[in-house]
């Protein structure tokens, strides 16, 4: 090994504790590019009155994986007040395209897999949860935050990558 490449290695791994420590200590960078990693987000996307009923689309967090896919985690929640009308029918979102995500750059990304009720009809009685995820094809490393959205409902929610658990 010569010389130029031992210090782009020694440049490399100090590149690398500096990550390590930050993680370790539980400082978050801002707009740092993306790390694998669970991210935290927890907010409600939107809450829709239907009749006597309401539904609310929450994300809980964000799945980074090794190879840059994510996954992105929901519950729908259905809150129910007596009157005529106690079911709802979510339909399935698995070939609905008016759900993706973009980066802080503009790159689009449609989901190419859905589990739980992302993935099948579900039938909210009353008050009533269920949960279901969105995974999308591997995103720009250098992204520092995505857009989720959700064009049927007109409604979207940005994730910035400083928030990793």
């Amino acid at each position: 090994m010569n010389s130029k490449n031992l210090r782009v290695l020694i440049m490399k791994l100090a590149a690398l504790l500096f990550i390590v420590c930050i993680e370790s200590c539980n400082i978050y960078i801002i707009d740092r590019p993306l790390l694998p990693g669970y991210y935290i987000v927890d907010k409600n996307m939107y809450t829709k009155s239907i009749y006597n009923m309401t539904i609310s689309l929450k994300v809980h967090k964000i799945a980074v994986y090794e190879d840059y896919s994510t996954e992105i985690f929901c519950t729908w929640v259905s809150t129910y007040t007596p009157g005529k009308i106690g079911y709802i029918l979510k339909k399935s979102d698995d070939k609905n395209y008016d759900m993706y995500i973009k980066d802080n750059f503009g790159n689009k990304y449609n989901h190419i897999l859905t589990t739980g009720i992302a993935y099948d009809s579900y039938g909210f009685s009353g008050n009533d949860s269920a949960d279901g995820t969105f995974v999308f094809s591997p995103i720009n490393t250098d992204a520092s935050s995505i857009t989720f959205y959700d064009d049927d409902q007109g409604k979207s929610i940005t994730i910035k990558f400083s928030t990793k658990t």
